[in-house]
């Protein structure tokens, strides 16, 4: 079998009888992911008291799960509060978040998520990935760059929305410098789920 995923579904009634059934078939890996009582819960990243100046952005603990930035993710202030990154007309006004070292950046999850959204500005495309806890990719969404002229204050939003709590890597792929990113909100599925992908 090629490692590639091969089923996502929810299975509140009846997942210790599909757990006890399916651990024991060749070449499959059962993920399964976390209860939350019934409701979804959401916790959103705003950025606002993180500072400006390029400071690392820290862990980011939402309660169901810690968002770590990777190395490169900095924050910065928009024009009208004094910062030097061109934008303004924040979705929650007044820090953004950027990064440099590369085109893309990843968040790491401490407990898998079912969504995740954010508001991006950018000279460039910009898109999302999520991975599982294989470093599967199971979604992709893209953007076109909006970025008109400084300081630019068009944003748009883009969504990845799964249903089950499988996502424990969100890739961020835009620019060095060149993509800024505020308000990202994740979200966790009220029911248990299962996700199969093969070894």
């Amino acid at each position: 079998m090629t490692n590639e995923s091969i089923k996502l579904f929810d299975a509140p009634e009846n997942i210790e009888e599909i757990l006890k059934s399916a651990k024991d078939l060749p070449e499959v890996k059962i993920v399964q992911t976390q209860q939350t009582n019934g409701q979804i819960q959401c916790g959103l990243i705003t950025f606002e008291g993180l500072g400006g100046n390029f400071l690392p952005i820290p862990p980011q603990n939402l309660g169901f799960t810690i968002a770590t930035f990777e190395t490169g993710w900095f924050t910065d202030l928009e024009v009208a509060a004094g910062g030097t990154a061109p934008f303004n007309n924040l979705p929650s006004p007044v820090t953004l978040a950027g990064f440099t070292l590369a085109n893309d950046k990843d968040i790491f999850l401490s407990n898998p998520v079912s969504s995740v959204s954010l508001f991006y500005s950018s000279f460039v495309n910009v898109a999302i990935e999520a991975y599982d806890i294989n470093n599967n990719l199971l979604q992709f969404v893209g953007g076109l760059a909006n970025y008109v002229a400084p300081p630019n204050t068009i944003w748009n939003q883009l969504t990845i929305n799964l249903g089950s709590n499988v996502i424990s890597t969100i890739r961020v792929i835009g620019g060095n410098f060149q993509t800024a990113i505020d308000n990202i909100q994740l979200c966790v599925a009220p029911a248990r789920g299962l996700y199969v992908t093969s070894l």
